[in-house]
């Protein structure tokens, strides 16, 4: 791995970047919180759409209990290679349509192939690496690391995100493919028809 001048191989950078960004955003996420992230880029929403039919129930049931909170910003998930988060208030605030984001997110989960576990798990042990040397910025770290660890060692993989982070940050979002997001997106700004 290349390193630049502070002795950090860039990928340690890319790492950094990512849990910088994610804590201006959360200051008191944990681990647990940046693995999903991580996971998301990685693997999309696929293993939540083994039935299309409950996740649109659970789209509906979600837009009907939740409240706006004015969030606007598509965020990236880990990398933000594959995937994002595109907040529900959009469609809650009438910026996009319903049933267009539902199908735009059904879209970009179809489009990609989920990793092998093996693969991952290999991957994450290089982000936990990485994200020891920050380790004092994360709630939860050694806790959540051995949860983490050990979890994908029985093949558990998808995860919550944690309690305190439900508290205080009352996330609502659908991961979209970036390619099914620019197109709705475009859509929204008319940019297509």
């Amino acid at each position: 791995m290349l390193s630049n001048q502070t002795g950090q191989s860039d990928f340690e950078m890319a790492v950094f970047g990512v849990l910088e960004a994610q804590l201006e955003l959360y200051p008191l996420l944990s681990l647990r919180d940046v693995y999903k992230s991580f996971f998301q880029d990685a693997f999309g929403p696929g293993h939540l759409l083994c039935d299309q039919e409950k996740a649109r129930a659970d789209y509906k049931e979600e837009l009907g209990a939740m409240r706006s909170r004015g969030r606007r910003t598509v965020e990236p998930c880990g990398m933000g290679v594959h995937f994002c988060r595109v907040p529900l208030d959009l469609v809650l605030d009438g910026i996009l349509e319903e049933k267009r984001y539902f199908s735009s997110f059904l879209a970009g989960a179809s489009e990609f192939s989920v990793i092998d576990l093996g693969v991952w798990k290999e991957k994450w042990c290089h982000i936990l690496e990485a994200l020891q040397l920050r380790r004092e910025s994360i709630c939860n770290f050694s806790v959540d690391s051995e949860y983490i660890l050990k979890a994908l060692e029985i093949g558990m993989c998808a995860m919550s995100h944690s309690g305190l982070y439900r508290e205080l940050y009352d996330p609502h979002y659908r991961i979209f493919s970036l390619e099914q997001q620019q197109k709705l997106m475009q859509i929204h700004t008319g940019g297509e028809r």
